[in-house]
């Protein structure tokens, strides 16, 4: 018995080795705080100039537990702006494990992390919390087979402007868009909104909130490909300094396979045995709430993905019951492209599933209602890893 409990010791201090040597290094420490056995509410106050982020954005946070467990209920982050994003995580960071937050997209000029957590109450006495931010990718130049789709004179008050494509539909028949990219020139612009308006009358909203600085380029990902656009709308301001007016450009990244279909799927992880537990088709319209029932007959998992077929999907929560009846509520707002997987999402050990509660929509695509004259309905089928 003590040889067996200390072969588990050695083999979980190689898994917390592993997982602390894989912290990337490129990562900045943006704050640590210790952690009460009770309930407690900290904040990591980051103490940077607006000067300091000018050249910095994170694509995601890393949260650090050394010391101890730390479980993890909510995270709020405050911008210098007053701005504040909400973040509900119910997740448990093992001892010298990171928990990655998706900041869905490139986020900066972060005033303080508010956190809502607690330390496993054992021997090894309060833990330690540490935030990193992953930095965002570089930002791309302008690509040479971009399309110049318009652009605009930004003021220095809170402006609203069109750029009309004026483009027939002949012109996008064989013209899709898998991103667009703002580029801001002559002065910095804080991009507050964005609206797609289709030929169709269709219309898509992106809420941004965020600085583009002089020179750079923002990307918006359309979430699969879109074309016949009639306009697109923006709300946005100038930063107002002696630069004078900005000016932002719209560019259209052509799709890699427009009007094609969905490239293959991704083969099945290496690092273990993935099995389908069950699949829903989607709702057409509004939201839609499935429960996928496993079962203890299926066996225990460490890790389940969402894999989506037909059609585009935004998931908005997802919900895994287990067996013993304790549930984890796993805030996951995330959009999946048709054909496409999500990352394994870890559940922390072996763990018997009784049950998987979705609640999703499908997302139309204004080139699947204009070309094929259909709407596509969306499945998505839940895996496990074994």
């Amino acid at each position: 018995m003590l040889r067996l409990t200390s072969t588990v010791t050695l083999l979980l201090m190689l898994l917390i080795s592993t997982v602390q040597a894989q912290r990337n290094p490129e990562w900045i420490l943006l704050g640590e705080q210790s952690v009460g056995f009770g309930v407690d509410r900290d904040v990591v106050n980051i103490n940077q100039s607006e000067d300091w982020f000018r050249s910095r954005s994170f694509r995601a946070l890393h949260l650090v537990a050394e010391r101890n467990d730390v479980y993890v209920i909510a995270i709020r982050l405050v911008y210098l702006n007053g701005y504040a994003e909400d973040f509900r995580i119910d997740r448990l960071i093992p001892q010298g494990g990171q928990l990655p937050i998706d900041l869905a997209g490139e986020r900066s000029y972060i005033k303080q992390i508010e956190m809502i957590y607690r330390s496993r109450p054992d021997f090894r006495g309060q833990a330690l919390i540490k935030v990193f931010g992953e930095p965002a990718q570089r930002l791309r130049p302008v690509g040479s087979d971009w399309t110049l789709l318009g652009q605009q004179t930004v003021g220095f008050g809170v402006d609203r402007d069109e750029i009309n494509i004026n483009q027939s539909e002949d012109w996008f028949r064989n013209r899709s868009f898998r991103a667009l990219h703002f580029v801001a020139e002559r002065n910095d612009v804080y991009m507050i909104a964005i609206r797609l308006v289709y030929l169709n009358g269709y219309a898509e909203d992106f809420r941004i909130d965020r600085l583009i600085s002089q020179g750079e380029q923002m990307p918006i990902d359309l979430g699969g490909e879109r074309s016949y656009l009639r306009r697109i709308e923006m709300i946005y301001r100038s930063r107002p300094n002696f630069r004078g007016q900005a000016v932002i450009k719209v560019f259209g990244e052509p799709a890699r396979r427009a009007g094609g279909p969905p490239g293959p799927l991704p083969p099945p992880g290496r690092d273990g045995v993935w099995v389908e537990l069950g699949c829903q088709q989607v709702n057409l319209f509004d939201q839609d709430h499935d429960t996928i029932r496993v079962g203890r007959q299926d066996g225990r998992f460490t890790a389940i993905r969402l894999l989506v077929r037909d059609a585009d999907v935004e998931v908005l929560d997802l919900r895994i019951v287990y067996v013993d009846g304790n549930p984890d509520d796993i805030a996951i707002k995330k959009f999946i492209r048709a054909g496409e997987r999500t990352q394994p999402l870890d559940l922390g050990w072996e763990r018997s599933i009784d049950r998987i509660e979705l609640a999703y929509r499908t997302v139309l695509n204004p080139v699947d209602i204009i070309t094929q004259q259909r709407i596509r309905m969306a499945t998505v089928c839940v895996e496990g890893r074994r």
